[in-house]
């Protein structure tokens, strides 16, 4: 089970999120994650983005998506809240693992849409898995990691007919 923390989702309706949160839980299963999750998705503007990726990535320009995990995943590694390295991970109001921060800027998910052909939705759809794999260590710096984050996504993807529409 998931729980998202949406920030700024003005134009996301019920619907979409509902299929968010379906995409996120198909995800954990195809992870072998048991636990119940929870993650915050907020969407910022372009200058907001490039302020973000500045700080923490030393890159001085928008991008897309940033991940940012509360735990150091290993790829493969399944959360078991009886284990203490993953007590201080574990929200004590909801009894969810904290999962991290997805930040999604919506200037260039548009820009990415029309580029691709898709609709803005899919494009957030699509950024939100990739930043969700990036929380259980999924990277793609080396040609390896990429294949196996690649894989993983099309997975997912492939699953729903709303995301390839």
């Amino acid at each position: 089970m998931i729980s998202v923390n949406y920030e700024n989702i003005s134009g996301f309706d019920e619907v979409w999120q509902k299929r968010l949160e379906e995409v996120m839980e198909y995800g954990l299963s195809l992870l072998g994650q048991t636990e119940k999750f929870e993650i915050n998705l907020s969407f910022v503007s372009s200058e907001e983005i490039r302020e973000l990726n500045k700080t923490h990535r030393g890159n001085d320009r928008p991008t897309d998506v940033l991940s940012f995990p509360c735990h150091d995943f290993m790829i493969g590694e399944v959360v078991d809240k009886s284990f203490l390295e993953y007590a201080l991970n574990f929200n004590p109001e909801t009894g969810c693992f904290m999962l991290g921060d997805i930040v999604i800027c919506t200037d260039v998910a548009s820009t990415q849409a029309k580029e691709l052909g898709h609709s803005f939705e899919q494009e957030v759809l699509r950024l939100s898995i990739h930043s969700f794999l990036h929380c259980f260590g999924y990277d793609h710096i080396e040609d390896d990691d990429y294949e196996a984050m690649k894989k993983m996504e099309d997975e997912i993807i492939v699953k729903f007919d709303y995301i390839t529409e």
